[in-house]
């Protein structure tokens, strides 16, 4: 008798050839185990060496921490010195200030010392000031004199000197005679702009 064997027939799955290597001729077991060994072995190996350098740098974390803590603790302490430090340099603007407020009275106050030296160094012996007048920017100056001439030398000394514009006039000019000792005086008059005060 003939015998049919009815069931289907597997044929053994054919796998393909990858990077030029027949994939039906490698053995699936052993890479199998290769890849197990290769996982779990380098852990055991490598693992004690991670774990002493990890106790290492816990052990460096750990000193580092208590000394950031001995260094928060002394900052602490000197706390104080920071806000006198904040409060000084808080009082040194303040100064500042006033320094610069100060400086700017001073340069804007304007004391006629030195014109009234000049006026009493250059004023001639027979000539007397009856008015003098300054006011911001302007010098008025009233006086009388024994002769004209002397007043001629001290107008021409006050044009000359570095304190008034060259806009120095005589106001008024008149020769009257003393009626107490019957000399004759001349009365003058002199304005002018101040060029600087120093």
């Amino acid at each position: 008798m003939i015998e049919t064997n009815l069931s289907i027939s597997h044929k053994p799955t054919e796998l393909p050839v990858v990077a030029g290597v027949d994939l039906n001729l490698v053995n699936i077991k052993l890479v199998v185990i290769v890849i197990v060994i290769g996982f779990f072995l380098p852990d055991m190996l490598i693992t004690p060496t991670w774990q002493s350098d990890l106790s290492d740098i816990q052990n460096q974390v750990k000193t580092l921490n208590v000394e950031n803590q001995k260094l928060t603790k002394e900052k602490s302490k000197y706390r104080y010195i920071e806000d006198q430090i904040k409060e000084l340099q808080s009082q040194e603007t303040r100064l500042k200030e006033r320094l610069n407020v100060v400086r700017s009275i001073i340069k804007t106050r304007r004391t006629p010392l030195n014109i009234l030296l000049y006026l009493a160094k250059n004023i001639p012996e027979d000539l007397w000031i009856t008015k003098l007048e300054i006011k911001q920017d302007k010098f008025i100056l009233d006086g009388k004199s024994l002769s004209f001439s002397s007043v001629g030398k001290f107008v021409g000394s006050l044009r000359n000197s570095i304190f008034f514009n060259k806009d120095l006039k005589m106001s008024s000019t008149k020769s009257e005679e003393d009626q107490k000792t019957g000399v004759r005086l001349e009365t003058f008059g002199i304005t002018a702009s101040i060029a600087r005060f120093e």
